[in-house]
């Protein structure tokens, strides 16, 4: 009996190894694009929480009669959260006043901020 030898049956160990580095290579990109994506998604809620944030303290301010400078740590969802605000003359167009609303946060180790700004009519006495 006579045994028939295979020819050009298979993958060779060489193919193997190539298409196995193909498909690692293509599943590290992926897993880094989540990755990314999931950083992105937790930076953009953090910037949007502290612009609303800053809104609030902005409206609070047009509602109220804040004059000066304060500042204060957020409360509820905001805890993480602190901001400074502040009303000062603007001696390039009298009669306004700058009102400046300033949120910081941590974020992976790094503070970051969140600055809003407006103009106040000055309508003291």
């Amino acid at each position: 009996m006579k045994f028939k030898r295979a020819k050009d049956e298979g993958f060779t160990l060489v193919e193997v190894i190539v298409a196995t580095a193909i498909l690692s290579l293509g599943l590290l990109i992926c897993l880094k694009t989540i990755t990314m994506g999931m950083d992105l998604r937790k930076r953009s809620k953090n910037l949007t929480m502290a612009a609303f944030f800053a809104q609030q303290k902005m409206e609070e301010t047009f509602a109220g009669s804040i004059t000066g400078a304060d500042r204060g740590d957020g409360n509820g969802e905001f805890s993480k959260l602190t901001w400074k605000r502040s009303i000062q003359p603007m001696p390039e167009e009298p009669g306004m006043r700058r009102l400046r609303v300033v949120v910081t946060w941590e974020e992976g180790g790094v503070e970051r901020d969140f600055v809003l700004e407006s103009r106040l009519g000055d309508n003291r006495p």
